[in-house]
């Protein structure tokens, strides 16, 4: 009876020992979840060169549609020459394994930068010339790299702002081409060094050196150039 008594004690030690194991272990994953983890990077390269560079916090995959939902999002962007400073941020996107798109509903945050300006900026020797842009909605093609959104944009850059409907950015050369009904308000000095500022409403925006915006743009405002000037669309350089 005594050592009856015993094992009795130790079976029941060894039972509690394993509820607070598992009171203290992490839920398991939902019956659609395949997998999750705390990381979740990739990045596109061509010619030794690294095009982009897709970052998140956590990432979830699901076993249906082959689908992943990422949090935290960062896609910093090199370009092709690897003279651009350009990221993409938002706090949940999904990712679309078989046709590689990245699709994030929410607010979306695109800064453009060069990486010269960053360079430049981070080291003193001049402000920043980060030109911000933002939306919602927007679509990044892993295979394109463009990022695109039919829907209301802000831009906020050191010379003035602008807004619009839709924008579609080429991460390769950091272009973003606003889509149509172009609002751009641009600061400029006035008489005697006082400031004032230039509303133009209409597409055709360039702050590139183009052969529109330096020929057939006469008589417009700097940085606006006139409609049907650019084919592609209304390209805001920076």
């Amino acid at each position: 009876m005594f050592l009856a008594g015993i094992v009795a004690v130790v079976y029941l030690q060894h039972a509690w020992q394993a509820r607070q194991v598992r009171k203290l272990a992490p839920p398991p994953p939902p019956a659609a979840v395949e997998k999750q983890s705390t990381v979740f990077s990739f990045s596109k390269v061509e010619q030794n060169q690294t095009l982009f560079t897709v970052r998140a916090s956590r990432a979830t995959e699901y076993k249906q549609d082959n689908q992943s939902l990422l949090e935290d999002v960062q896609i910093t962007i090199y370009g092709r020459k690897g003279d651009r400073n350009d990221s993409i941020h938002t706090k949940s996107c999904e990712y679309r394994k078989g046709s590689g798109e990245i699709r994030c509903t929410g607010v979306v945050q695109i800064d453009l930068e060069s990486a010269e300006d960053a360079r430049r900026a981070g080291s003193g020797g001049q402000a920043s010339r980060v030109v911000h842009v933002e939306t919602r909605n927007v679509s990044f093609d892993r295979e394109s790299g463009q990022a695109k959104t039919e829907e209301a944009v802000e831009i906020q850059f050191p010379q003035g702002k602008a807004k619009a409907a839709g924008v579609a950015y080429e991460s390769g050369d950091g272009v973003v081409q606003l889509l149509k009904n172009v609002e751009l308000e641009l600061q400029r000095p006035g008489a005697g060094g006082t400031a004032g500022q230039t509303n133009v409403t209409g597409p055709g925006i360039s702050r590139a050196k183009t052969d529109c915006a330096k020929g057939r743009s006469a008589g417009k405002p700097a940085g606006v150039t006139p409609e049907g000037c650019e084919r592609r669309g209304d390209a805001f350089r920076r």
